[in-house]
């Protein structure tokens, strides 16, 4: 799959965020138009407030999940004629930015990431643990 890098954002958060155009021909002049949006976000301490004995081991949370995680989040709309298709990419990314944008780009964001992915993966391997 082709995708062409449209922006780089760099939040107040401290996350990188991507935005990809990953539009592709369906059928003579019908287009899908995909945006794609991408932030990886390094499993670190500083993201955690300090929050003493409840503080998560964020240690195992690197062992577990590496040195980062990803958020991903794609919107598309199929069947577009090639004439618009451009406007409809716009159109979706204006949608995006006003709908999740700020979601993203809060502070608790990374930290609310990191646990949601520790607590899946702990979930699937049946280990139990206060976070």
């Amino acid at each position: 799959m082709e995708e062409r890098l449209v922006e780089t954002k760099q939040l107040d958060n401290m996350i990188e965020l991507e935005i990809y155009d990953q539009s592709r021909q369906v059928a003579g002049d019908r287009w899908r138009v995909t945006l794609v949006v991408k932030a990886r976000v390094p499993v670190e301490k500083r993201f955690f407030k300090d929050e003493g004995q409840d503080s998560p081991d964020i240690a195992d949370m690197q062992n577990v999940l590496g040195d980062h995680v990803t958020f991903e989040q794609r919107r598309e709309r199929n069947f577009v004629d090639e004439n618009e298709k451009d406007e409809m990419w716009r159109a979706i990314y204006d949608q995006f930015a006003e709908s999740t944008l700020g979601y993203i780009a809060h502070p608790d964001f990374p930290m609310k990431l990191i646990l949601r992915e520790y607590k899946e993966y702990l979930a699937k391997r049946g280990r139990c643990g206060k976070l």
